[in-house]
C-alpha cells in the first residue's frame, strides 16, 4: 500500500469512526484500531493532531473533542502493549474521561459562566421536560452526579469493542479477551460502593462517589462475565451462529454477564474448565469421545 492509499484509507476510517461515535457512542474506537494496522504509531498521532487542528480551524469544537478523545483512547491503549488488557483499557479510559470532563468544565464554567453541577442538572431537567414520555425514577441530581462514571463506561465499551475488532488480526489479543480478569480487590469496591450507594451516612458526596464507583466496578465484572462466556463457548465448540445468539441474550440481560463475572471471581470457572479439558486430553478414551456437550 503506497502513501496515497494509506492516506485515503486513514481518512475513510476516521470518517467511519466519527459516524459510529455519533450514532452508537461505543463503536468509534474500532475504526481507529484498524487505522493503526496501516499507520505507525507516530503517523497515527500526527494524523489525529492534523484532523483536530483542521476541525478547530473550521470551529467544529464538538467534533475536534471527539477526535481528540478517541485518538487519546486508542493511542494509550496501543502504547501500553506491555500491560494487560485490563490496565490498557483502564488507563486509556481514565485519560479519555479526564479530557471530556475537562472540556465540559471549561466550557460551562469559563465560556458559559455557569456553575458546573447546577447547570448540568438544569439542562437535564429541561430535556426531560421536553421528552414527556420519559419517566425517570431517580432524582435528576443523582443522575447528573454519575456523569464521570457514565463517560468512563462509554470509553471502556469503546476499548472492549476495539479489542474485539483487533482480535481478528491478533491471536494474542484473543487470548487476552478469553482470560480477561478484574483485579481481586475490585470485589471489595463493589461491596463498599453498593452499601454506601443505598445507605445514607449523612456525609455530603459519599453517595455520589459510591454510585460512580459502583457503575465502573459492575461494568468491569460485565467484561469479565463476557470473557468467561467467550472462553466457555470456545471450549464447547459451538457454531458461530449459536455463539452470537448466546452473546446477544447475555448482553441484552446485562445482569447475567455481571453475575457470571462475580461468580468467576469466587469460583474461578475458567481454571476448572481448563483443568477438565487438560484431563480429557491426557486420557485417550475420553479424548476419543471428546463431546463438547459434556461440559
Amino acid at each position: 500500500m503506497n502513501s496515497l492509499q494509506k492516506l485515503l484509507a486513514a481518512i475513510a476510517l476516521e470518517a467511519s469512526s466519527l459516524v459510529l461515535s455519533f450514532t452508537t457512542g461505543i463503536f468509534g474506537a474500532a475504526g481507529l484500531v484498524i487505522q493503526l494496522r496501516i499507520l505507525t504509531l507516530k503517523q497515527f498521532v500526527f494524523f489525529q493532531l492534523a484532523v483536530v487542528s483542521l476541525l478547530l480551524a473550521f470551529q467544529m469544537i464538538g467534533l475536534s473533542v471527539v477526535v481528540l478523545t478517541l485518538g487519546c483512547l486508542v493511542f494509550i491503549y496501543t502504547a501500553l502493549k506491555q500491560k494487560s488488557l485490563f490496565w490498557r483499557g483502564f488507563f486509556s479510559s481514565i485519560a479519555s474521561t479526564i479530557i471530556i470532563l475537562a472540556v465540559i468544565y471549561f466550557w460551562i464554567v469559563h465560556v458559559e459562566g455557569k456553575l458546573l453541577w447546577p447547570y448540568l442538572i438544569e439542562m437535564l431537567q429541561f430535556y426531560l421536560n421536553k421528552a414527556k414520555t420519559i419517566s425517570l425514577p431517580l432524582e435528576t441530581s443523582v443522575v447528573v452526579y454519575q456523569l464521570p462514571s457514565y463517560i468512563f463506561c462509554i470509553c471502556s465499551l469503546n476499548v472492549w469493542i476495539a479489542a474485539l475488532f483487533e482480535k481478528r488480526f491478533s491471536v494474542e489479543i484473543q487470548s487476552e479477551i478469553h482470560n480477561f480478569t478484574v483485579p481481586g480487590t475490585t470485589i471489595w469496591f463493589v461491596i463498599a460502593s453498593l452499601f454506601f450507594s443505598f445507605v445514607k451516612v449523612g456525609i455530603p458526596g459519599v453517595q455520589e462517589v459510591a454510585l460512580n464507583i459502583l457503575n465502573i466496578s459492575l461494568l468491569l465484572y460485565f467484561f469479565q462475565g463476557l470473557s468467561v462466556l467467550s472462553f466457555i463457548l470456545s471450549a464447547m465448540r459451538f457454531s458461530t451462529l449459536i455463539k452470537w445468539v448466546i452473546y446477544f441474550i447475555f448482553v441484552l440481560q446485562i445482569l447475567l454477564p455481571i453475575c457470571l463475572g462475580i461468580i468467576d471471581y469466587w469460583l474461578d470457572l475458567r481454571s476448572k474448565l481448563r483443568d477438565r479439558l487438560n484431563k480429557k486430553s491426557e486420557n485417550p478414551e475420553d479424548d476419543q469421545r471428546n463431546d463438547p456437550s459434556e461440559f
